[in-house]
């Protein structure tokens, strides 16, 4: 039997190809079993995961046919003659908790490696307008979250504030409580406070000696939370 591999964005340029045909002397074989066959790959797969291919449904997307492999059993799906799997790369984000639906989810990750709505279709199995009704509908949730995002911060008077590398350390504190007091909002922090604050969430980016700040940062403020502060 000959079962066919294809892998996809950056597993194509570390792995030096794209697609490989399998040949087994039996009747079927598990999608395991044709990982381990496939010594190049299952040593990357290998590397990347840690020593165990069990997170691999975690990590990557795999699919059998076009169904994703946790519904063919996962590793241990059975995998017979003429059977396509392919895989795709990791894209950044991890496990999402997210208002998008699993199909948006997987449509979108696709089309983050740069396949088109055509190469989407035929790897799911699906038709091409099937695959625009998700990416549309992706688009209404991803839009109706920034409106409710808008109408959080303005109940919460939530403020977003970019300070540029290179301010001073003193200036960024006046910044910060003069937009504070702007909006209402409450610091619950003395200023010494909120230099231990700015050092211990910023490691790296201020420099006491120059007292300067050596990153953009991005502040936010609201009345719940008070000031959060990250690396932009």
């Amino acid at each position: 039997m000959r079962v066919l591999v294809e892998v996809f964005a950056t597993l194509r340029e570390r792995l030096g190809w794209s697609l490989k045909s399998v040949e087994f002397s039996c009747d079927e074989v598990t999608l395991e079993d044709l990982l381990k066959s496939v010594k190049d790959l299952h040593d990357l797969l290998i590397n990347d995961l840690g020593g165990d291919l069990s997170s691999l449904l975690e990590n990557y997307l795999v699919f059998i046919n076009g169904i994703h492999a946790q519904f063919r059993g996962g590793l241990r799906a059975v995998l017979r003659d003429n059977d396509k799997v392919s895989i795709f790369p990791p894209v950044a984000g991890g496990v999402l908790d997210t208002f998008l639906t699993e199909k948006q989810i997987t449509v979108l990750r696709l089309k983050a490696q740069g396949l088109t709505v055509e190469d989407i279709a035929r790897i799911l199995g699906v038709s091409k307008s099937n695959v625009y009704s998700l990416l549309r509908s992706a688009r209404k949730v991803f839009e109706k979250s920034l409106r409710t995002v808008k109408v959080y911060n303005e109940l919460m008077n939530n403020v977003r504030l970019v300070v540029r590398r290179g301010t001073s350390i003193n200036d960024l504190i006046k910044i910060l409580i003069s937009e504070a007091d702007n909006h209402n909002i409450k610091i619950p922090l003395p200023t010494y406070e909120l230099v231990v604050r700015l050092i211990k969430d910023t490691y790296g980016c201020v420099d006491l000696i120059s007292n300067v700040i050596n990153c953009d940062l991005t502040l936010n403020l609201d009345s719940i939370n008070g000031v959060n502060i990250i690396k932009s």
